[in-house]
C-alpha cells in the first residue's frame, strides 16, 4: 500500500518553477566563475550577510532607475546569500541532534562520518 501521509513536504507546492529556474540559471553562471557547488565550500556568515545587503541595495536602486552591474541578477544573488545563511543555521541545529530526534517531521538517523 502506498504511503498516504499528507504531512510530507510537497516541494512542488512551495516553490515557483519560474523563480527556481531563474535561480538555477544564476547558479550555473556562478559555477563558471566560482566552481560548481560553490555553496558547499562554506562562506563566512558575515560575508554572506554583507553580500545580501549589497544585492538588496542594488535591487532597490534599480527601482529608481539606477542600474548597477546590469549583468548580475541581484535578486538571485540575494536568494543565494539567504540560502547560505539558512543552510548554516540548519546545519548548526542538525549537528546538535542525536539519532532518533525529530528532524523536519522525520526521524533523524545521524550524520555520515
Amino acid at each position: 500500500m502506498r504511503d498516504v501521509d499528507t504531512d510530507k513536504f510537497d516541494f512542488g507546492e512551495y516553490f515557483s518553477p519560474l523563480a527556481y529556474a531563474r535561480f538555477a540559471i544564476h547558479m550555473r553562471k556562478s559555477a563558471k566563475k566560482y566552481g560548481a557547488g560553490n555553496w558547499r565550500k562554506g562562506i563566512p556568515q558575515q560575508e554572506a550577510l554583507k553580500s545580501k545587503r549589497r544585492h538588496a541595495w542594488q535591487v532597490d536602486m534599480a527601482e529608481y532607475g539606477v542600474v548597477i552591474e546590469p549583468e548580475t541578477d541581484h535578486l538571485a544573488s540575494e536568494m543565494f546569500n539567504i540560502m547560505i545563511k539558512m543552510h548554516e543555521e540548519e546545519l548548526e541545529k542538525i549537528k546538535k541532534l542525536k539519532p532518533g530526534d525529530n528532524l523536519y517531521g522525520y526521524e533523524f538517523g545521524g550524520l555520515k562520518k
